[in-house]
Formats: structure tokens, sequence, C-alpha cells
């Protein structure tokens, strides 16, 4: 036993003998040297930032000599060069942390051969050696910082990483290190692979001067500025010259650059002058697109091959040059390859035979998707294939997603691309445990189960030998003939949204209280799994349910409204994880964009969900009508509190009883025996007699191929439509074909709304089925002024339709644009006048107290008019608004950061590219002793007026109400501020000032908007004096 115990102990000192404390209570701090490079001085920063919240204690980046023994250096500085020999010699931004002794003084070795290569290990050593994890970017609850007094390290510390791709693009997903130069993790691109780069070689200056480099289409030579669509004339010898001088001024910029870009631009604009008919026929079978391409390609690099020997030309083999060419490449070119169908990766590796190097270019979303996607083996079996088999030195991948349904991607990714053969296991296994702390082991099950259900996923049409790697099939914008909708739903089955509401109780009661962020993290993944888990329930429940319901009993009513509640709360669910999750936008930066809903425009579950709504509690009310007529089925229709989650239905069914809804579609039953009211966007089609449904006519195409008629009505925001149409097939289509289909899509005048998508379609594609009807119903969003219908078909085929019926079910608030006035006195937000502006979070409307809307209540949405304002800046003199508003700053903001506290209001539209005035109005108080007006001004989207104002004449209006007067003319804002009511003299002018907008309703329409913030609104008018009340 003594011997055992001694042998132990000299274990157990050698170990601690091989290690040193980097830092110690009371000990000196380690000296921190960076290199010359500024990104390894960045490196150094960041290393000091992280260590000193981990101990502490100030440790900062010096050139001065310490009392310390320790030297920690950040890249290439002259002790590396001496003592790292091999530090020249490293792949690519490949890096080492080594640690040496030197003339008494233990050295901490974190560089590489390029200045990223530092950030690399800096970000390797803290996670390896002090337990730091990136999660996702919020410094508060997205990173995992341990609190150690002491830092220990192996004083045999030596590791050299090397990365299996050079190139390690990641599109769409950002987790910036300080100063967002670079990401967290260590992915990076450099912008030289899968690049569409002949928008930047043959730019505008090259069109004025030599229009005849590019692509003749259309009868003439055509570019513009975004490379997509056009392309250039390949056989001009002028454009090689052009490509090659391009290259030369590249490489002469950036000399340690391996690689440059010639890749074609997006899309098609191919040219068809004659000389490029002429090649193109020059051999027999004629050369394909891509051959033509890549022979420029080939001369191309030739030429560069002679001057700049050892580096790379890179093109793409994408779209309409997928297909590899009958000849060799030079050995100079490498192909960047993408992949959507399944063909494509039988094209790579035959594309291996004519080049020395393929590079992958993936689509691993995230972003046109709903909800999750997690693949983790698929990734590292496609990755390895690209980097064993293809010789791949670059891997791009968009993948763009949100972090609560991505995060695990980006780490897995990340890890894969540096080492193809890493343990994915391991990697699940630390993300878990970082994220979830002591929930670690059910999420672990949770992440697990969505993988099987990804590799659940059958083979399908252009996916099938490789369907785990087709990361991109399908997205949910797509509905393209082949594509049948809702696909990303397809792998799941109840038992697993039983099983992942499992995994998620258990995470939650294991995390509640933690104090490491591991809560946080937790109620965002909850967040995104209620979200997904509605759609799901939509699938799996109500989109198989028949909308024709039958109702014998009383009984069945009950059951019937027991139903429609079900789908009522589904949808509730799903709008307030919805809300949640973009109280958060930048853990989820997709789904807090105003554009969201267009990712899923193919989906078809939404529709299917309301109509089976109004479906059901109609056909409980016709019961109800007929056992204990209309006054009873009114009353209990009436009796729905606004609480229950069938108030908005109940609503509808109260406006149906007793009223027969008028048709709002011009000859929708094609009676007048032409297409009068429809627009033919695509196809050929007439009215027929020979198959009709009722009546004399129907619309029937007249050739195959795709097909779209449509018609656009006038609307107003929160009517309710039913739609119904009947389809029928004149011959089958074929097998992989979407059915016919209906579309309801709105517009703020020309712009489009993006909201949840109404796509309908047969169940059915067999002509045996006759006619069959097609039915949805949906609400006008708050900003639309029309609809338009569209009725579809993607596929070859002869197809009739008949019988098309819209209906208003239930109407709208009344609004009366160009006026808003409101005194906030009733017990809650009048939602008449007002609603939630998108795409922000929050639960519920600001609820009003004491006659003032309260504008900081937790989890309410900030709101915008419902009343329009296009014409805000047309009107000059006694005729223009004038808008006039009370405001008070909240009790909390005492408890603000100093100087924060604003009312923050604009008038605005709610699209990408934005026209708008943006006010912030900052009350006085702790840090500032006057209140301060910042404007901002942009017409669709481009910056025209900015600036601010110190409101002097208020100094001693310490924390009080603001009465504020603003007038609006073509040229001019005018703005008063007073502390005793509304003051338009001149004591008490703010400002007048240029507003540099020539159109307010160039991108949508204009309505007022107030924001969250740490204020109340007593009061608040937009109106032109002739309208002002008396």
């Amino acid at each position: 036993m003594f011997s055992i115990i001694a042998v132990l102990n000299c274990a157990a000192v050698a170990v601690a003998e091989n290690r040193f404390s980097l830092v110690a209570p009371g000990a000196p701090l380690p000296r921190v040297v960076a290199g010359s490079h500024a990104m390894e001085q960045d490196a150094a920063a960041d290393l000091c930032r992280y260590l000193s919240r981990i101990s502490g204690r100030d440790i900062t980046v010096s050139d001065k000599s310490s009392s310390g023994k320790i030297t920690i250096h950040v890249g290439r500085d002259r002790f590396v060069e001496k003592h790292v020999g091999m530090i020249h010699k490293l792949r690519a931004d490949g890096y080492v942390i080594r640690c040496l002794e030197r003339d008494g003084r233990l050295h901490l070795v974190l560089a590489g051969n390029v200045g990223r290569a530092s950030q690399w290990a800096v970000e390797r050593f803290l996670a390896d050696h002090c337990g730091v994890r990136w999660l996702f970017p919020d410094r508060v609850h997205g990173e995992v910082v341990p609190s150690r007094k002491t830092i220990t390290v192996d004083r045999r510390l030596s590791k050299t990483v090397e990365p299996d791709f050079v190139n390690r693009a990641n599109c769409g997903m950002y987790f910036f290190s300080p100063p967002r130069k670079l990401l967290r993790l260590a992915p990076y691109g450099d912008g030289q692979y899968g690049n569409h780069a002949l928008q930047y070689i043959f730019a505008a200056k090259q069109f004025r001067e030599h229009p005849e480099w590019f692509a003749m289409f259309g009868g003439k030579r055509q570019w513009w500025s975004y490379g997509n669509g056009w392309q250039i004339c390949t056989t001009h010898p002028g454009t090689v010259d052009r490509a090659v001088a391009y290259i030369d001024e590249f490489f002469k910029k950036s000399p340690n650059a391996p690689v440059v870009s010639v890749g074609q631009n997006d899309g098609n604009g191919w040219c068809e002058c004659e000389r490029c008919k002429t090649f193109v026929n020059s051999v027999k079978p004629a050369y394909t697109l891509s051959e033509r391409w890549f022979h420029w390609v080939n001369r191309v690099a030739h030429r560069v091959g002679k001057t700049h020997p050892g580096k790379w030309v890179e093109a793409m083999a994408y779209s309409n040059t997928s297909t590899p060419p009958r000849f060799q490449l030079e050995p100079n070119v490498a192909v960047t390859k993408t992949f959507v169908l399944d063909s494509e990766f039988q094209q790579a590796e035959q594309w291996r035979t004519v080049c020395r190097s393929v590079n992958l270019y993936s689509y691993m979303y995230g972003g046109s998707f709903l909800g999750f996607r997690h693949y983790p083996r698929a990734a590292q079996q496609f990755l390895k294939w690209g980097h064993d088999e293809l010789g791949a030195l670059s891997h791009i991948t968009e993948c763009a997603g949100d972090w609560t349904f991505d995060g695990p991607k980006y780490h897995y990714i990340q890890a894969l691309q540096w080492d193809v053969n890493a343990d994915v296991n391991h990697v699940m296994d630390e993300f878990c445990e970082a994220s979830y702390g002591p929930a670690a082991k059910p999420m672990r099950d949770f992440w697990d189960r969505l993988e099987e259900v990804y590799e659940r996923r059958q083979p399908g049409p252009y996916r099938k030998h490789h369907k785990d790697w087709l990361f991109y099939q399908w997205v949910s914008w797509n509905n393209g003939s082949y594509v049948q909708p809702n696909d990303e739903f397809l792998g799941y089955r109840k038992a697993d949204i039983a099983f992942l509401d499992r995994c998620v109780a258990t995470a939650t009661r294991l995390a509640a209280g933690d104090t490491s962020g591991a809560e946080f993290r937790l109620e965002r993944l909850v967040e995104a799994w209620q979200f997904q888990r509605s759609l799901l329930v939509s699938y799996l429940e109500f989109y198989p349910a028949s909308l024709d319901i039958g109702i014998a009993s009383d009984k069945d009513r009950q059951a019937a409204i027991q139903r429609a509640r079900h789908v009522a709360e589904t949808r509730r669910a799903r709008a307030i994880s919805l809300a949640r999750m973009r109280a958060h936008p930048a853990i989820n930066p997709r789904i807090s964009t105003v554009g969201f809903w267009s990712n899923c425009s193919a989906i078809t579950i939404f529709s299917h969900e309301n109509a089976l709504l109004d479906e059901l509690c109609s056909a409980a009310t016709r019961f109800h009508i007929k056992t204990k007529g209309k006054a009873e089925a009114t009353r209990f229709w009436q009796s729905v509190d606004r609480a229950d989650s069938l108030h908005d239905a109940a609503k509808t069914q109260l406006a149906l009883i007793g009223k027969k809804p008028a048709n709002r579609l011009t000859n929708g039953d094609f009676e007048s025996g032409d297409l009068r009211g429809w627009v033919v966007e695509r196809g050929q089609v007439a009215v027929s007699k020979d198959q009709v449904r009722s009546g004399d006519f129907s619309a029937a195409s007249t050739t195959g191929g795709p097909l779209t008629i449509s018609q656009q009505v006038p609307v107003s925001p929160f009517e309710r439509y039913r739609l119904t149409a009947w389809g029928r097939y004149a011959t089958r289509p074929p097998d992989t074909s979407v059915a016919m289909e209906a579309t309801v899509t709105f517009l703020d005048g020309q712009q489009a709304i993006y909201v949840e998508p109404t796509r309908c379609m047969l169940r059915t594609l067999d002509p045996a089925d006759g006619w069959t009807r097609l039915r949805l119903t949906v609400s006008v969003p708050a900003r639309a002024d029309s609809a338009t219908i569209k009725l579809k078909r993607n596929f070859n085929g002869n197809t009739l339709w008949d019988d098309v019926v819209l209906e208003k079910i239930r109407p709208g608030p009344p609004i009366k644009h160009g006026v808003l006035v409101d005194t906030f006195d009733g017990q809650q937000l009048d939602l008449a006048r007002w609603t939630r502006m998108p795409p922000h979070g929050g639960i519920h409307p600001p609820p009003t107290a004491d006659g003032s809307l309260v504008m900081d209540s937790e989890e309410s949405y900030p709101v915008h008019s419902l009343a329009r304002f296009n014409d805000l800046i047309k009107h000059e003199g006694p005729g223009r608004y004038r808008l006039r508003f009370h405001v008070t700053p909240s009790p909390t903001t005492k408890t603000a950061r100093p100087g924060s506290a604003s009312f923050n209001f604009s008038l605005t539209n709610s699209q990408t590219s934005v026209t708008r005035m943006l006010w912030y109005f900052y009350f006085s108080g702790p840090g500032r002793t006057r209140p301060m007006l910042s404007c901002f001004n942009d017409q669709s989207g481009i910056r025209k007026f900015s600036s601010s104002w110190n409101v002097k004449h208020l100094a001693a209006n310490r924390e009080r109400d603001l009465w504020c007067t603003f007038y609006f003319d073509p040229t001019e804002v005018t703005v008063f501020a007073a502390a005793d009511g509304y003051d338009e003299s001149e004591k008490s002018l703010v400002c007048r000032y240029k507003h540099g907008l020539s159109n307010m309703a160039a991108n949508g329409s204009i309505n007022l908007g107030l924001f969250k913030g740490p204020y109340r609104v007593d009061e608040i008018q937009l109106v032109r004096p002739r309208q002002q009340p008396k």
C-alpha cells in the first residue's frame, strides 16, 4: 500500500511540475505582446479582454517589460520568427499554440503565418484551456466565460492546427469578433471562390468604353449594375485581355492571395452575336454553354499561368455551366461546383477528371426553411467526400439562419471545415453542455431526434442517391412543378412531437434557476420549438382534415367547437412564439425581418387551417340555427370572451349570420363568354363550352405548360375573405406535378406585403375525380389596400376552372385615412385605430392607464396607425398636416441609462427599402441637461437628412411633460416644443429644416408609428387643419 501511494504521489508531483500558472492571485501578470499585423493586434486585445473577465484582473497588451516571467506572443513578432521556424510552413491560416522556455522565461505562442491565424489560435486557447465558449452573438447570454482566479497551462503544450479547407466561407450567419473583421470559430472566405466576379471585372466603365465586350441578347449589348441576368461576349478577344489585366492588378494588390475568381454572373444573358453562334457550331455536336464558358476561362488561365505561376483562376460550375466540358482545363483552373440536384454529385466527380481542384458550394439553409434542419453527420459525409475525393480546397455554404434553429449548425460546420474527421458527437456534446448546462442531456436528445427526422426523409424527384447531402431540397419558397409543398414537414410523425415535447419539458425543469445563462438560452430554444411545433401540428392534424363538415347532434357541435378552438389555439401559440422570437432580433435575425414570410411562399398549411377553423365554426352555426334559431346562435358567439382564442372566429360568425355575401370577383363564373375581369399572366386560356361545372362557360387552357390567370380586388385591413374555386384536369398531369392551385397575395399600392402565405391546392391529380372544390379563407393584413387572386398550374397539361367566388365574410374596422386623433381614455388601446408594427416582438398591445398609452410595458409591442398619410408632404400653408402629441417620461426613466430615455416615433412604410421620417425626442434628466430632438429621413432606403437639436428653452424642464407640434409641407418640417401646453410661438421653436424627401409613399403607405420606450403618450393627433376637431 505504501509503495502504491508513493508512486501516485510522485506522479502527482510530476504532473504539477509540468504545469505553470499563467494567471494567479498575487502573482505578476503575464506580458502580452502582439505582432505587427492589425489582425494580430486585434487578437491580442481579444485575448486580454477574456483573460481579464475570467481572472477578474486587468490584463492588457504591452510592449514594456514586466516583472513577471511569462510572455504571451500573439502573432509573428521577432521572438516567434526566431524560435518557431516552422511558422512559415503552415498551411493557409493554420496556427500553433506552443509553450517554450527561453533564458529563464516562459513563452506562450499563439500565432500563424497570416494575420488572422492569431485570432484562431487565441480562440482555441481560450476554449481549450480557459473554458470559454461562443454560442451566438450576445455578449451576456451568447458566451460562456468561466470565473477562474488561477489559470494553469501545461509546459509541454504544443499544438499545430491546419485547415482541411483553406477557404471556409459562411454566408448569412455572422458572429463577429471585435472589431468586426473576422467571425468567431474561424470561418473565413476571401471572396475569390464561388464569386460572380464578372460584374466586377466588367463594370460600368468597361460598358461605357467597350460595349462590344458584353453579351448581345434581346437585340443589343446589355449590362446593368447587379450581376444577374447578363454575361460577356466570350468570343471577343478583348474580354480575355480585360480579364488578364484585372487579374494582374488583383495580384499586385494582394500578392499573397492564392486564387482569383472570374466566375460568371448569376442567371442567364449569354451572348447571341454571330461570332458566338459561329463558335458554338464549330464542332459537332455543338458546344454547350458550359463548354463555351470554360473555353474562355481556359484562355484567361493560360495567360495568367505564365505571369502568376502557382496561382489559381477560379470559376463556378453552376446552373447553365454545371456539366463538365469535353476538354481538359488548364492546370491552374479551379472549379467551384454547386449542389442542388442529385445528379450534380456525379457531375462533380466527372469534373475531377478534367481539372485538378473541384471545390464545394452548398446551401446548408437555415434561411429558406421555416424551422429546424439539423444534419451534422450528413454534413460530415459531404465535406469528407469533397475533401478526399474531389481535392476540394474551398467550401462555401449559404446558411443564413436563426441561432435558435441553426446554432449547432454553425458550430459543427466550422469544426468540420477545419477537420473533416472531427468527432461530431463531441462537437454536439460540447455545444449542449455549454448552451444548456444541467439540461444538456435532454437537449442532446432533442437535437438527435431532429437529425433522425432529417435522415428519415424519403427519396424523391431529384433526390435519390445522396438525399441527405442535398441540404437545399426543398426550400420553402420554391413552388416549381416538381417540388411538392410542405416538403420540410414530410419526415415528421406525431410521435416526434411528443418526444420533442418531453425533451423540452425535462430540460426546462432541469435548467430552472440556472445562473449561467442556460435558462435564457433554453427559453429562446423553446420559443423556436413552439413555433415549429405549431407548424407540425397544423400539417399532421389539420392539413389532412376535410372541409366538408357534417353535424348531426349537439355533441357533434360541441366537438366541432372544441376542434376549432384547438386550431385557433395553435395559431395563437404560433403568433406568440413568433413575437417572442422577434423580441431578440440579434439571435433571430432572419425571422425578425420584414420579408421573413417570403421564405415560405410555397407552404399550403396556413390557408387550410384558416379554412378549417371557419368551416368548423360555420358548421356549428348552421346546426345551432337549425335546432335553436338565429337568436340563440347569435347569443352563443356573442358570449365568446375577448381572451378566448375563438374570439376572432366568433366575430366572423356574427358577421355571417343571416347574410349571404356577394362575389367580389368580376366574371368569376366566366358566364360573360370571355375572360372579362381576368388577366392572363402566363400561358394560353380561353372560355369553353365543352366542360363546365355550371352555366354555359368555364375557363380552359388551350395549350400545355404553366398557366396563371389573376384578378385584383380592393380590400381594407382586417376584413376576412373566403375564396372558393372549382378545378378539373382535362388530361392527366405527370406524377411529380404540383396540383392546380390558388394563391392570394396582398399589396400596399404596388408593394407586396409579406404575411403568412395563402396558397391552396387541389388534393388530386386524377382527371377521373372530375370537378373538385378548392377553398381557403384569409384575413387582410394591416397595410393592404388590394389583393391579387391567382389560379395557377405549373405543369404541362390541360385544365379547367369554373365558379370562382370571393366573398367578404367579415368587415374590417372603419378607417379614415389622413386623420388620427386619440386621447387614450379607453380601458385598452383602440385596435380600430392602431395595430402591431411589423416585424417587432411583443405579445400584447401597449396598455392604457389614467388616460395615457404606456409604451414601456413588458412584452408589449410597438404600434402604428391604421390610417395612412401618403400625402403628408403634398400640402402647404393652412392646409398642411399638423402632428401634435403630449408625452411624459415614465417612472422607469429614472432607472434607464443616463441620457437615453426618449420618445421614439416615425412616419414610415414597413418595406425593406424604407421611406420615412424617424425621430428620437430625448427627455432631460440624469446625464442630459435639456431635451434633444434627433431626426433621420430616408427616401427609398437612402439617407437624405439627419440632424439633432438641443431644446435650449426647455433646459429647466427636468423629467417633465413635452407638448410638441410638427408641421409638414413639400420641402420643410417645423417643430415646436413647450412645457405647459401647445405653443407655436417663436419662443417654443425647436427647429425648421429641409426634409429632403420627394415622395413619401414611394415604397408603400405611410403610417404613424410609436416605438417602445420609457414614455407615456397622453394624446396624439395628426390631421390637416381643416380636419381638426373643434
